[in-house]
């Protein structure tokens, strides 16, 4: 299958494959074995990961690479290609295991980083305003081809599509361009045209095939390049209707573009006609680098620095340990997520500090009634604020925060869950909804 593809390559790449093609054949296969072996589901693993794999480095070498095809080039080409079918689609443990399994390719990882941060450069090159760079991010904006992206809510899954898009507009693209070739990357790009679809739980196959044919339609068109976005995929997959059943065979010779948002992996028959990405569940350096950018980012003057910062990610951080660790049976998978934390950080930025005044952690953290769940809270406020921290906890009761929430013009939608029907009827009683308004 390797050799197969030395026509595939310009003329001056194909001696230096020749020499190279053993080696390219055996890395192939060693990841192809390290990804069956580690993944839960074999069947997410197919033949069609090596052709992917093959193709996409073909392109790399024809339009990635001089008139120079020496044998570092095509090393770079193929650890581009690796890190793109294999790497990203494995956690962040998997990954440390498959880097030291690819140690005969040197500087694997260096040489991956460096391309991805080549391309995050160049579109953070053009911000105007001020995004936070994690991790995450920057990978998934060196991914966006044809994929789907699985990763926690909050995890900048829209937010790098919406950065794909605006760099990728019509005005935009001559910059990006220009930034692109001062990174050394020689890529024709074209401005895209999104086709949306947002997927639900009562999703049908006729829609996804609609919109579908209409970013074919608009591929006839060669100044654009055509993108179908389905967005919450993962919410499809539990329809009654079976609609995502429609892309096995529209994946196998797509035509277009295709970028599916999920918070879960989809079944393996959708997984392995796709390139997977697993976001790095970095929360830790994460919410600490966008906490940062929201202060840059605030035009008011504030108090409220990098100190209440790190104060802040610690709560954080080892409340979402606790919570990992007790599986505490009220507290949903993701219901603690990093925008909990973004919010908590734009609270603080215009309102007293969290040693003075906990009604922001309250607000942002402590809905969850669960009595493991306050007793964890408790103990970590005081171990970060002081014995205090009891009784300034005790001022913000459930119906204060609501009442808070709904006298705040610019806070985020307020989600009262109530064991009865009948419970939302003590907001009336305390007089925090008036009876005419609702």
């Amino acid at each position: 299958m390797t050799k197969d593809r030395k026509k595939e390559l310009k003329a001056c790449a194909q001696a230096t494959f020749d020499s190279e093609a053993h080696f390219i054949a055996e890395q192939i296969f060693r990841s192809q074995h390290f990804v069956r072996t580690k993944l839960q589901d074999v069947a997410m693993v197919s033949l069609r990961d090596v052709e992917r794999c093959l193709k996409i480095f073909v392109w790399l070498v024809n339009h990635y690479v001089t008139s120079d095809c020496n044998s570092d080039c095509m090393k770079q080409c193929l650890v581009i290609s690796l890190g793109i079918c294999y790497y990203f689609r494995l956690n962040k443990s998997e990954r440390e295991n498959y880097t030291k399994e690819m140690s005969k390719t040197e500087n694997f990882l260096d040489i991956l980083k460096k391309e991805m941060k080549k391309f995050s450069d160049a579109f953070y090159s053009l911000n105007i305003e001020i995004i936070a760079k994690t991790e995450a991010l920057e990978e998934i904006l060196f991914m966006l081809f044809i994929f789907v992206l699985v990763g926690d809510p909050g995890t900048s899954k829209t937010l790098a599509f919406q950065l794909l898009k605006d760099r990728l507009s019509e005005p935009n693209t001559k910059k990006l361009q220009k930034r692109l070739q001062e990174q050394g990357i020689n890529l024709e790009i074209k401005p895209l045209h999104v086709v949306s679809f947002q997927c639900t739980q009562e999703s049908k196959p006729f829609g996804i095939k609609e919109r579908w044919k209409q970013a074919i339609r608009h591929s006839e068109d060669e100044t654009i390049k055509p993108v179908l976005l389905l967005d919450e995929i993962g919410l499809a997959e539990r329809s009654k209707h079976s609609p995502l059943k429609v892309l096995h065979h529209l994946l196998e010779n797509p035509g277009i573009s295709l970028v599916a948002l999920s918070n879960r992996p989809l079944d393996a028959a959708k997984m392995n006609r796709v390139i997977v990405h697993q976001i790095p569940n970095n929360l830790k350096s994460d919410i600490e680098n966008i906490a940062e950018a929201i202060l840059k980012e605030s035009t008011i003057r504030t108090k409220f620095s990098v100190n209440e910062i790190k104060l802040l990610v610690r709560v954080f951080d080892k409340l979402d340990k606790s919570m990992s660790k007790d599986q505490m049976s009220l507290c949903k998978e993701n219901w603690l997520g990093r925008r909990d934390f973004y919010a908590l950080i734009r609270y603080y930025v215009h309102h007293p500090l969290p040693k003075q005044e906990l009604e922001g952690i309250m607000r942002n953290l402590g809905g969850c009634r669960d009595v493991n769940f306050q007793k964890h809270l408790t103990e970590i406020l005081k171990s970060e604020i002081g014995k205090e921290a009891s009784e300034l906890m005790k001022r913000w009761g459930s119906l204060k925060c609501i009442e808070m929430n709904l006298k705040d013009e610019d806070c985020r939608h307020c989600l009262v869950i109530c064991n009865k029907p009948y419970s939302w009827q003590l907001l009336l009683d305390q007089n925090l909804l008036p009876y005419e308004d609702t």
